[in-house]
């Protein structure tokens, strides 16, 4: 998740930048700078830190029959094209 995409997931769900600390752990100064644009280039690490403070939505993943993986046992990987990193 980039920080422009985090910035609108926090603006829909109300989030406060002290929530956000909180919620991952990131420590509050920091928060503030990366989402008022202080901090242009955050490092890799916090920003994985970040993206646990917003709830990801959940995806089933089906096989090419339409069954549900989890429920079939099987385990897939999933991989992006985009390199958002």
């Amino acid at each position: 998740m980039t920080v422009e995409e985090m910035k609108k997931k926090k603006t829909e769900l109300g989030f406060s930048c002290e929530q956000i600390s909180d919620r991952s752990g990131v420590p509050l100064g920091t928060v503030q700078k990366i989402f008022s644009g202080i901090t242009k280039r955050p490092r890799y690490d916090t920003i994985c830190q970040l993206e646990k403070a917003f709830p990801m939505e959940h995806i089933i993943f089906t096989d090419n029959l339409g069954r549900d993986c989890k429920a079939s046992g099987k385990v897939f990987v999933v991989k992006s094209k985009a390199n958002t990193h």
